[in-house]
């Protein structure tokens, strides 16, 4: 597998819009080369989590002291908190902790016990509820 992703692109220029207000024009497309070998979707999962897990460990590490953080709800992360607040620090945190532990342990490719298995299928499941929250 090789994969390229550009950064995001940058406002090309000016348009005006309606009563002589300038607003940025934008470029849409962000520039990406994947090509997929035969041998990666063997096994997909495992394919996906050497990506995921150094995505998301970098993501954490880098926003981990930025001032926004995702929504999450208080029933995934009992005692972690405030239940009060939706963006609450500590839940993000403890989040994006399990996803990283998650995808981890997947690329690791070990044959998992009992307790470890549900704590993966938990962290996926996490991973999908919150998926749409990744952003900073």
């Amino acid at each position: 597998m090789k994969v390229e992703i550009g950064p995001y692109p940058r406002t090309t220029g000016i348009k005006r819009k309606g009563n002589g207000r300038r607003r940025p024009k934008l470029k849409t497309a962000r520039h990406a080369a994947i090509e997929i070998h035969d041998y990666d979707t063997w096994s997909a999962d495992h394919t996906l989590s050497l990506i995921i897990a150094p995505l998301l460990r970098h993501y954490r590490d880098e926003s981990g002291d930025a001032d926004s953080t995702g929504s999450t709800e208080p029933e995934d992360f009992p005692g972690i908190g405030d239940d009060a607040q939706a963006h609450d620090k500590d839940r993000w945190k403890a989040l994006l902790d399990e996803l990283v532990w998650t995808f981890e342990q997947i690329a690791r490719d070990e044959v998992n016990h009992e307790k470890t298995e549900a704590r993966i299928q938990n962290g996926l499941r996490l991973f999908g509820k919150y998926y749409r929250h990744l952003w900073t």
